[in-house]
């Protein structure tokens, strides 16, 4: 599939479901993460947790309080594969509701084939694997495929690029790797560097990209 990166992520919200006035993000979960169950049934008593089949859900609290519940993987009204949770009664309007979910997988590769399937990042994957890196967290909001990469490689402290064989890299390098590198007077523009005395950081931003063709930076 080839999805532009400046295509909105594709989420869907509870417009997919009739009856439903109040539209809200269908959460789609990576990893372990704390996620907001949307009423499925008019009862109020199931719920959808992931716009996707889970794992396992963990546990549900309402008011901070562990309650019983089950959960289970099936199909909402469209066919669409969702995971819900049932509850023994309707929460009272207001209380708060909250479910730990175990989603798809949390390796940063795999989060980022699954927003941008165009990327090959089978190396950085056994990178993530071989360090032990996994995010836990849910989407619940609309941005496009360049935020929501960039926003996953950013906290594992990787550089990407479409352009990039590979697509990401981990940065810093390696403790026996390069720590420089040098670039031409004519390979690279828009230099920044920012000093803030309150945090006493001096940080330098370089914008740069991998050129396929001449198979440089």
């Amino acid at each position: 599939m080839n999805r532009p990166l400046s295509d909105p992520v594709p989420l869907r919200d509870t417009s997919a479901w009739p009856g439903f006035d109040s539209i809200e993000i269908i959460p789609r979960v990576y990893g372990r993460a704390k996620v907001k169950p949307l009423r499925y049934s008019e009862a109020g008593t199931v719920f959808v947790v992931a716009d996707h089949a889970v794992e396992a859900v963990d546990s549900v609290t309402l008011d901070g309080e562990s309650v019983a519940f089950q959960w289970w993987n099936g199909s909402d009204v469209t066919g669409h594969a969702c995971a819900f949770v049932a509850l023994p009664e309707a929460p009272d309007t207001g209380a708060r509701l909250a479910a730990e979910v175990r989603g798809l997988s949390g390796n940063p590769a795999d989060i980022v084939a699954d927003l941008y399937p165009a990327a090959d990042l089978s190396d950085f994957g056994t990178h993530c694997r071989n360090a032990g890196l996994a995010l836990g967290g849910a989407l619940t909001e609309r941005m496009t495929v360049r935020a929501a990469v960039q926003f996953v490689l950013g906290q594992v402290g990787a550089v990407w690029s479409a352009g990039l064989p590979g697509f990401a890299r981990p940065f810093p390098p390696a403790d026996d790797g390069p720590i420089w590198a040098s670039f031409g007077a004519l390979d690279v523009a828009g230099w920044s560097a920012e000093c803030s005395l309150d945090r006493i950081v001096t940080r330098l931003s370089v914008q740069w990209d991998f050129d396929a063709f001449e198979g440089n930076h």
